[in-house]
């Protein structure tokens, strides 16, 4: 009865201190809550940052509005063959260049040379001479290729009239559509080497 006063008297109420431990769990699990949601929101957006290439990569199949326009195989269409000649036609090739996360349009990569024989064959060479990948002109006056910086030379056909390149022009793969359209697979090789070893 005495203790009973006494506890009165001191103001302490008993039921009061069973809240107390009930008051710490919520406010912990409320803060953890809070924790996850502030450590998740960064992490997604982190997750998405270093996927986004390989979801572009995995869609990289469609059209991209302002590029170079291409075939299901890559090929990117550079001419008609209602427009070539016996004489080489120098044409510049363009390709959509991308990193980890641009795109860029229509940059330079290269440039080819296109001639049509009288018999209507086609001929496809990268301008790169095979030496030391200077590149090579048409001269009209020989009816060659030559690469003024080592003075190679090269026949139409491709094939090398010297020994100072290890290997002839590298001819390109190409197909010619149903309107004649040209549509070239465009490659740089390694310089130096007797062998075609595709760079790039």
């Amino acid at each position: 009865m005495d203790n009973e006063k006494n506890t009165a008297a001191d103001g302490v109420d008993a039921s009061a201190d069973s809240g107390e431990p009930r008051r710490n769990f919520m406010t912990s699990c409320v803060a953890g809550v809070i924790g996850a949601v502030v450590g998740i929101i960064p992490t997604i957006t982190g997750l998405l940052f270093f996927l986004d290439p390989l979801i572009k990569k995995k869609n990289s199949g469609a059209a991209v509005d302002g590029g170079v326009e291409k075939d299901a195989e890559g090929r990117t269409k550079v001419a008609n063959i209602a427009d070539l000649s016996e004489v080489p036609e120098r044409i510049t090739v363009y390709n959509d260049k991308e990193d980890a996360w641009n795109m860029f349009l229509k940059q330079q990569v290269g440039a080819i040379y296109l001639s049509k024989n009288e018999g209507g064959k086609v001929s496809c060479f990268n301008v790169r001479c095979p030496h030391l990948g200077c590149s090579v002109e048409f001269r009209e006056s020989q009816k060659d290729y030559y690469c003024p910086c080592h003075l190679s030379s090269f026949a139409l056909d491709g094939s090398k009239q010297n020994k100072i390149p290890p290997r002839s022009l590298d001819d390109l793969g190409f197909v010619v559509d149903d309107d004649g359209d040209i549509w070239v697979k465009f490659q740089n090789y390694k310089a130096t080497e007797a062998t075609r070893i595709p760079v790039g």
